[in-house]
């Protein structure tokens, strides 16, 4: 399962969550080849987003840009005063 999670990093561990029933449940070749099939990747964002909402790390990295754009905004108010 760790590797199938570095496999999927990019993609993050909270959607990656949603492949446990997998593992736990009785499914068929079929079932899984049908899944993998039919069901796309936008499909399980889309009901991660639903279901479970933004993970602590997204919502900490949505912070650190509001931060840094905040930052830069001051840098440029410091640099270029107004008035």
């Amino acid at each position: 399962m760790k590797r199938l999670e570095h496999d999927q990093s990019k993609n993050g561990f909270t959607v990656f969550i949603l492949s446990l029933a997998a593992f736990v449940s009785k499914t068929t070749k079929e079932t899984v080849h049908n899944a993998l099939e039919n069901i796309s990747t936008n499909k399980i964002h889309e009901c991660s987003n639903d279901k479970i909402g933004k993970s602590v790390q997204a919502k900490r990295k949505m912070i650190n840009n509001l931060v840094k754009i905040e930052e830069q905004k001051q840098e440029q108010l410091s640099v270029c005063p107004l008035g």
